[in-house]
């Protein structure tokens, strides 16, 4: 997702709500003096045709879209596996734990705070349908850094 900074009052009475509200958020460039809307999209990765694209409030988390996205876009896949490439406010327990559920596989740099191990220990070990995998038994775990092979 990205955030887009406001100039502007937008009044919160003024604004449609059947549409993103404009309102503060925890902007990228650290302007907490203006409002901004988000906007997200969902690309193929052969080529970057967009998939799916949503405009968000300002004030919403990023971390809380994941899972949604996550199910549009396999529903979109149908049974075809598909790989998620996200920033790092993907990695979060629920996150990570839906992603696992539904068989999805992703890559996601570490977030800048440390994550204490106990959340990752945590977490489901993604079942394994045969040991063709090329991904060897001792590297398969849940640290973001590596792929996970598919259920």
């Amino acid at each position: 997702m990205t955030p887009m900074s406001l100039y502007g009052a937008y009044p919160a009475d003024d604004q449609d709500e059947e549409y993103p509200r404009i309102k503060h958020g925890h902007p990228k460039d650290r302007r907490y003096d203006l409002k901004q809307i988000q906007a997200g999209l969902a690309v193929t990765g052969d080529g970057g045709i967009p998939l799916l694209s949503r405009v968000i409030d300002g004030g919403a988390a990023e971390i809380s879209r994941i899972t949604g996205t996550m199910n549009r876009l396999r529903a979109m896949a149908g049974p075809k596996e598909f790989l998620l490439i996200a920033d790092s406010k993907l990695i979060s327990y629920g996150n990570v734990t839906a992603l696992i559920k539904a068989g999805t596989g992703f890559i996601a740099p570490a977030p800048a705070s440390k994550v204490d191990d106990a959340v990752y220990a945590a977490l489901p070990r993604p079942a394994r349908a045969s040991t063709s995998s090329s991904v060897r038994p001792e590297a398969a775990t849940t640290t973001p850094q590596r792929r996970l092979p598919h259920a």
